[in-house]
């Protein structure tokens, strides 16, 4: 068995978002589990604290 398999259902429920860095302005669509804050998310410049979550809202699977 492959050891790079990933359960899903073990990061649901989860959001769908697209976050923006007020550091660095980078936007991506990200992944995360429902609870984690926002202020806990590093940026691929390395720095926390400065995601925010855009207004363009993603269904999650349960939606659809």
């Amino acid at each position: 068995m492959n050891d790079n398999i990933v359960k899903l259902d073990e990061y649901r429920p989860h959001e769908v978002s697209e976050l923006i860095c007020l550091k660095c302005s980078h936007r991506w669509i990200a992944v995360y589990p429902e609870e984690l804050l926002l202020k806990n998310i590093e940026c691929k410049c390395g720095k926390k604290g400065y995601v925010i979550k855009s207004k363009v809202n993603y269904p999650n699977n349960e939606e659809l």
